[in-house]
């Protein structure tokens, strides 16, 4: 049954945001609906194992997203920008930082 559940999640997730690029919006928005469709709240087509593991999920969900940004980066843009970029990268996290201290 779990096996089933992920399945169904990678499956409905792919053509959700296959769906979403052709109605222009980011394949990340039909994926996300996907996932609240096929959810505890709505359809409740995920198994409880499935659900009882959401965190280790959603950890991995995080790093996927953060890969993908980071190969996105084009270098020379960033050396282009320079500063503004390294402020925009520092700052925030630093904001953060304190705050949690």
């Amino acid at each position: 049954m779990m096996l089933e559940s992920i399945i169904w999640i990678l499956v409905m997730g792919f053509f959700g945001g296959q769906i979403a690029r052709r109605l222009r919006a980011l394949a990340l928005v039909g994926m996300v609906l996907v996932g609240i469709l096929l959810g505890s709240q709505v359809g409740n087509v995920i198994s409880p194992e499935v659900l009882a593991s959401a965190k280790l999920f959603r950890t991995i969900a995080v790093m996927v997203i953060l890969i993908k940004a980071g190969l996105g980066l084009d270098r020379e843009k960033l050396t282009q920008h320079g500063t503004v970029a390294l402020r925009l990268g520092f700052l925030p996290a630093a904001c953060e930082v304190i705050a949690i201290a």
